[in-house]
């Protein structure tokens, strides 16, 4: 259970925990979710405890205390960049419509904004 702000890692929680992970590969994803937690939003981070029972056992089998500093969060965290990078870049290019086809549908030409600050 992540307590608090839960906007950002839940995604990676609902898209990849099914009835059949197993609790080594749910402490993984766990991982996985509060590092998209701390990554999108600067008022999450560690330390965090993360412990795993079966369910209806109350029993805790295994227990951690996860630290700014921790090995296994970093290690996670930089291969989940490197893995989902090069996902993406193997995923199927999308097809795009010609212009002209795009802006007859849309019903007119879209206008696009952009505003520009100085530092």
């Amino acid at each position: 259970m992540q307590l608090g702000e839960c906007k950002y890692g839940r995604p990676v929680l609902d898209r990849g925990i099914q009835t059949s992970t197993s609790l080594e590969v749910a402490a993984k994803y766990a991982l996985l979710s509060m590092d998209a937690a701390m990554r999108s939003n600067v008022t999450v981070g560690p330390p965090f405890d993360l412990l795993l029972y079966k369910k209806d056992s109350l029993e805790i089998t295994r227990y951690r205390r996860v630290g700014a500093g921790d090995h296994d969060l970093k290690l996670i965290h930089s291969s989940w960049e490197q893995f989902l990078r090069r996902a993406v870049e193997q995923l199927p290019d999308i097809e795009f419509e010609p212009p002209d086809n795009a802006i007859r549908s849309m019903g007119s030409v879209p206008q696009v904004r952009s505003k520009v600050s100085s530092l």
